[in-house]
């Protein structure tokens, strides 16, 4: 943003807040003319005035500097934070629930290979047996 896009945005806050040029050179501690000077931008703003207009104005130098009044962003922070909790509760609840279903099938597995296991054994005893077993 340039000096005259600037001077543009001050004259348009002064204007809406019905004070005048003379009025702004008192509050900012200038004379008139200097004042005058700044708004047509013969004087340099940025250096040391714009802080001083802005309180005059009850704005702050980034909406003179933007044109408009910058956004405060702490409702959409906060909104953005509380989705994203959100969005994480559920995240984690279906990853639990993952897990807790995971491990019942684990364990349903290991179950079912210890019972394999004990009908390997079973099976091996009776191979053992048959063989043993004379023969006529």
């Amino acid at each position: 943003m340039d000096n005259a896009s600037i001077k543009e945005n001050i004259c348009k806050k002064r204007n809406e807040e019905g004070i005048s040029q003379e009025e702004m050179a008192r509050k900012i501690g200038v004379v008139r003319n200097t004042y005058r000077k700044i708004e047509k931008g013969s004087v340099r703003l940025l250096s040391e005035h714009l802080d001083s207009i802005a309180e005059a104005l009850g704005t702050s130098p980034e909406e003179l500097v933007l044109g408009y009044k910058p956004m405060d962003g702490t409702a959409e922070l906060e909104e953005m934070q509380a989705s994203y909790e959100s969005r994480y509760r559920s995240l984690a609840d279906t990853y639990e629930g993952i897990i807790t279903q995971l491990k019942e099938e684990l364990k349903a597995k290991e179950n079912e290979i210890r019972d394999l296991r004990s009908t390997i054994e079973d099976k091996n005893e009776i191979i053992a047996l048959l063989k043993r077993k004379p023969e006529k």
